[in-house]
């Protein structure tokens, strides 16, 4: 059954998924041109090390390129696997971020969901305001309620081992706590 559309949900997903994939693509850029830069002088140069230094970044790329493959696949992915196979969402994990000076002190936090799927694709939505985080719960209640919530080492490991089969693994390990159950 198709559920009813919540375009205000919608449009936060948008918009992060929009900033989240340009930053990636910001970051591969910068990674590309630092080799290139390195690259070239090693070769006018003509000094190993330089040139060397020149392949890191390229194997920086690909570390971006598999850590933000889910922001990569942009915003259309995941308005989709919303609105079309909610089943593939497998677990909403909520992040929270301390900012600290000299790691005594705490500047600012930030407040952040991640959505994961079966397939081992992530995408982190912040949700600072009330307003965003009561918006954001009430759409990923109405769009996937199925979805486990919440953070445990043992559901992390749950998810890690195998993302396809994780509402199976949670329930059975009895740490299954639905979307739908909660209260917003």
């Amino acid at each position: 059954m198709p559920v009813k559309r919540d375009f205000d949900f919608e449009r936060i997903i948008r918009d992060t998924c929009w900033k989240n994939k340009i930053g990636a693509i910001a970051g591969i850029v910068v990674l590309f041109l630092l080799s290139i830069f390195f690259i070239y002088f090693g070769i006018k140069i003509p000094f190993a090390p330089i040139l060397i230094l020149g392949l890191l970044p390229l194997g920086g790329i690909a570390l971006v390129v598999y850590r933000f493959r889910g922001d990569l696949k942009g915003e259309d992915y995941w308005i989709d696997e919303l609105v079309h196979h909610p089943e593939r969402i497998a677990w909403i994990k909520p992040v929270r971020v301390q900012h600290t000076a000299y790691y005594v002190v705490t500047l600012y936090h930030e407040s952040y969901y991640q959505l994961l799927d079966i397939n081992g694709l992530a995408i982190m939505i912040k949700c600072n305001s009330p307003e965003d985080q009561l918006l954001f719960l009430r759409g990923v209640k109405r769009y996937t309620p199925h979805a486990h919530i919440g953070f445990s080492h043992v559901v992390q490991s749950l998810y890690n081992r195998n993302p396809a089969e994780f509402i199976r693994m949670v329930t059975e390990s009895r740490a299954y706590l639905p979307v739908g159950t909660m209260n917003v």
